[in-house]
């Protein structure tokens, strides 16, 4: 379709050369000598298109690309800047002011011609049969136009300050921003009084004089994380003059037009609160679960009392139905205890007895645990380890319980005359190097939605056992929640019919 472009430049080779490129390609042309009659043909023709030098006499392609933009009546018309400004800053502004393109200048005219047919195609021409109200333009229109402009963009960047103020003055979390020195440039009220400060002791300081850790990251190391994608989101305690805070703390990079971080903000979100009410329903749950234990153990005592020592013989129907009495009492007292243990490794303070320890030891006592009821099913354990004495630094009796509850999964879900394989060996990961045990098993497997729940805190009946009358599943659980203490890994893969195979990762010894 036939469109109307305008080209305002202040060099007639460039007008001319420039109108034979709009002209060959079949459209009509419109020229303007600088920024103030570019202007006023633009609102007298209304173009499909306009192409802008920035450096021209009375007002330059910046402004006038501004005013275009911010203008309902030409807001719609697509703008390309063609300039000899190659610098990063210049190309910064063009995209702030709105323009769709920026076109260097230089002997090659077809970026110049592809971006016109680009830009023709996503912005279609306008009707020109289509009533448009056009009233007289002259240059003291146009900087009316512009000053109007001015004194709103001036009224809305101070009222965008003033919120932007009384957020950062009322907002209840720390914010402090450094330079690349690692120089406190700002702190907002909440982090002068969260950190015990005043305006004359945080002027100029660097980051960790102000903060009263012993460790912090500083520019380099954050803009590192940050190219990364990576969050930080690291939690710390602190002592204030009168409480104890729960801080988490996170940042974000400040770039200017050549994309280099010349700022960072960082965030202290204030959680105690949020701790605190953990802590709360917490402990609500261990005591009501310890009221439902209790009845229960009563209940077990009671059941095996009747079962081997009652004086009166018991007939082959009451025994069975106090059999299987038994085995839900059982279970639901097994529940209680790993909701129990889950409860309090997640809420209270989990103390590592940290020591070296052999992994293939610890591996050989939690299939000691399990060697019986692999024995009932026939099912054969094969260890190879691939890295002799290979030692990680953590608590025995934690990773014994974490193998001893893969065992037990692996086992309990095994079929007849099955097997367990383990392997033990050093595996790179995420650029690391770190010790590695793979359990894989013949059972009945899992498959992805069930996967997905297996280290879930969610109570739920295993499905795999739900035709055996269903077993609460938080074997894998605990042993994730011991893993991550240990600062380690934990992934699975399973296929239903097949089996599942249990990664670990532990960090190496040095």
């Amino acid at each position: 379709m036939k469109a109307t472009i305008l080209i305002a430049d202040d060099s007639p080779i460039i007008r001319n050369i420039v109108g034979h490129v709009i002209t060959d390609m079949g459209h009509d042309l419109l020229t303007a000598n600088d920024g103030i009659a570019g202007l006023i043909k633009a609102f007298t023709h209304f173009p499909d298109l306009i192409i802008l030098d920035i450096e021209m006499p009375g007002i330059n392609g910046f402004q006038a690309c501004r005013l275009l933009k911010n203008d309902p009546l030409t807001s719609h018309i697509p703008i390309i800047i063609l300039t000899g400004e190659k610098k990063p800053i210049s190309k910064f502004w063009g995209k702030e002011v709105g323009a769709d393109s920026y076109i260097v200048k230089s002997a090659d005219i077809d970026p110049l011609s592809e971006s016109i047919a680009s830009l023709l195609k996503k912005f279609k021409p306008i009707d020109k049969n289509k009533p448009v109200k056009n009233e007289e333009i002259s240059e003291k229109k146009i900087l009316i136009k512009i000053s109007h402009l001015l004194d709103n963009e001036l009224m809305q960047s101070t009222l965008r300050k003033i919120e932007l103020e009384s957020i950062l003055k009322n907002i209840n979390e720390a914010i402090i921003s450094i330079d690349i020195t690692n120089t406190v440039k700002e702190i907002n009220n909440y982090g002068m009084t969260l950190f015990g400060l005043d305006s004359s002791k945080a002027a100029n300081i660097k980051l960790k004089d102000l903060l009263p850790f012993k460790e912090f990251l500083s520019f380099e190391e954050l803009i590192s994380i940050g190219s990364a994608e990576n969050l930080l989101e690291k939690e710390i305690t602190y002592r204030s003059t009168d409480k104890t805070h729960n801080l988490l703390i996170d940042f974000s990079l400040i770039k200017n037009f050549k994309n280099e971080t010349e700022t960072i903000v960082i965030f202290f979100r204030d959680i105690t609160y949020l701790k605190e009410i953990e802590k709360m329903k917490a402990d609500y749950f261990y005591n009501v679960v310890q009221e439902i234990r209790n009845p229960l153990t009563s209940a077990k005592e009671a059941i095996l009392f009747i079962l081997n020592e009652s004086p009166e013989p018991l007939n082959k129907m009451q025994g069975s139905v106090l059999k299987i009495v038994e085995d839900d009492i059982n279970r639901l007292v097994r529940f209680t205890d790993n909701m129990i243990n889950i409860s309090e490794m997640e809420f209270s303070a989990n103390v590592l007895n940290l020591e070296d320890i052999g992994l293939s030891k610890i591996i050989d006592s939690a299939y000691e645990r399990n060697k019986k009821i692999a024995e009932l099913k026939n099912i054969k354990f094969e260890i190879k380890t691939l890295s002799k004495d290979l030692i990680i630094y953590g608590d025995r009796e934690k990773l014994i319980e974490v193998f001893t509850n893969i065992f037990s999964n692996a086992v309990k879900f095994n079929k007849k005359d099955g097997s367990i394989f383990v392997e033990i060996s050093t595996s790179p990961k995420d650029g690391k190097e770190w010790a590695n045990v793979v359990i894989r098993d013949t059972g009945v497997g899992m498959d992805k939605d069930e996967l997905k729940l297996l280290f879930s805190k969610e109570i739920k009946v295993d499905a795999r056992l739900r035709k055996k009358g269903g077993e609460f599943g938080f074997n894998m659980v605990i042993a994730n929640m011991l893993i991550e203490l240990h600062q380690g890994i934990i992934e699975a893969k399973s296929t239903p019919g097949i089996g599942t195979s249990i990664s670990l990762f532990f960090p190496k010894k040095n």
